[in-house]
């Protein structure tokens, strides 16, 4: 590829970010829904006795946790994802904004100038006092 055909390493080339990335999360259906509300009326009926409660709870925390880390573990991924993206995207655009601030500070010292040694005087004209200095500094 020649130069002129290739475009120049600039963050502001560069493809822009998906605002609304697609979830992958498996999201429980209706089925699922109401076969957990099924089994937990029947668990709740069952818990009145002491003795059910105690021998079931272990293997229904486990299940229970089990199928919510099913579906938390997809949703850790892409929080971390978006966290990365955003960071990502917090450096291009830090480095977007410190590029145009130091432009925005080198065009407004353009005019900018500072003689020392000048005594300041006060309703002087500047300029006039400008061009006197020069033409003192190119006689001697």
């Amino acid at each position: 590829m020649s130069d002129a055909e290739s475009p120049p390493a600039s963050p502001r080339n560069e493809q822009p970010v998906n605002p609304t990335p697609q979830s992958s999360t498996p999201v429980p259906d209706e089925a699922f829904t109401s076969t957990l509300n099924a089994v937990t009326l029947e668990l709740s009926k069952a818990f009145g006795k002491p003795e059910v409660e105690n021998a079931i709870r272990p293997m229904v925390t486990l299940i229970l946790k089990e199928q919510i880390d099913k579906y938390i573990a997809p949703l850790r991924k892409e929080i971390n994802d978006l966290k990365y993206e955003i960071s990502s995207v917090t450096l291009q655009l830090n480095g977007i904004l410190n590029e145009r601030n130091d432009d925005l500070e080198q065009y407004g010292r353009r005019n900018c100038i500072r003689i020392s040694g000048i005594t300041e005087t006060p309703n002087e004209i500047v300029e006039h006092k400008i061009i006197e200095v020069l033409n003192k500094s190119s006689q001697t």
